[in-house]
C-alpha cells in the first residue's frame, strides 16, 4: 500500500475530482490518502473482514463496506451504483493462492463500460509467480501501464517485507477500451459490460515518479 501511495502522490490526477473504490482495502492507507490529502470527488473503502471495515469507518472515510473482491458481479455492480472512475488494489495478488478469480475480477471491470482505470500494486516476492501473473494482465481488454520511477529499475521500486525482505513493488495502471460516449468532466449515463479483445502487445512505460 506505500508504494501504491507513493504512485499516487506522483500522479494526483488519478484520482483528484474522481470517485474512487478500494478493494481489499485492510488498513485503508491508500483511500485516506485520496480522502484527506489527494481531493478525491468520494471514496469507498472496501474489504471482506468485517473488522477491517469497522476500522475504516472509524477513520471517517467517506464510505466503507463489507465486499469481498473476488465477487466480480458484486463489484461490478458497486462500481456501476457509485460511478466509480479509479478503483485500487494494493497487494492482492498471493503467489500460493489461484489468481483466476483476481483476474477474472480485473477482466469484468474493465469490459463494463465505461470502465474504470484500475491501479494494481503487485508485491514480487516469488519473482517466477509474479512474471506469470503480469503476462496474464496483458491478456486483458484494453491497454496496461506499467508506472515506474524515473530512473528505476523496471523490476519495481523496492520495499522492505517483514516476511520476505527486499522485495520490489510493480504499480499497474490497467485501462478497458473506450466504447461509449462520456460526458464532460465525467463518465457516460450507462454502465454496460461489452467484449473486448487482448492488449497483443508489451506494456507502455510510465516514468513519472521522482
Amino acid at each position: 500500500s506505500v508504494a501504491l501511495c507513493h504512485s499516487l502522490v506522483a500522479r494526483p490526477e488519478a484520482v483528484a475530482g474522481r470517485r474512487v473504490l478500494e478493494l481489499g482495502a485492510g488498513t485503508g492507507l491508500p483511500s485516506l490518502l485520496c480522502a484527506r490529502h489527494l481531493c478525491a470527488a468520494h471514496v469507498i473503502a472496501t474489504d471482506s473482514n468485517r473488522a477491517a471495515v469497522e476500522r475504516l469507518q472509524a477513520a471517517a472515510i467517506d464510505a466503507a463496506a463489507l465486499l469481498d473482491f473476488e465477487d466480480a458481479e458484486a463489484v461490478a455492480g458497486l462500481v456501476c451504483a457509485e460511478r466509480v472512475e479509479t478503483v485500487l488494489l494494493s497487494d492482492v495478488f498471493y503467489p500460493a493462492k489461484d489468481a483466476a478469480p483476481l483476474l477474472a475480477l480485473l477482466r469484468r471491470l474493465l469490459v463494463l463500460d465505461p470502465a474504470p482505470t484500475i491501479l494494481l500494486s503487485v508485491s514480487r516476492r516469488d519473482v517466477r509467480a509474479c512474471d506469470a501473473f503480469e503476462r496474464s494482465l496483458l491478456s486483458l481488454p484494453g491497454t496496461a501501464t506499467l508506472l515506474t520511477a524515473a530512473g528505476a529499475a523496471e523490476e519495481g521500486t523496492r520495499y522492505t517485507d517483514p516476511l520476505y525482505g527486499d522485495v520490489a513493488v510493480r504499480i499497474h495502471r490497467l485501462e478497458g477500451e473506450p466504447t461509449g460516449a462520456t460526458t464532460a468532466g465525467g463518465r457516460g449515463g450507462g454502465c454496460e459490460g461489452c467484449g473486448g479483445g487482448g492488449r497483443g502487445g508489451g506494456y507502455l512505460r510510465d516514468e513519472g515518479l521522482e
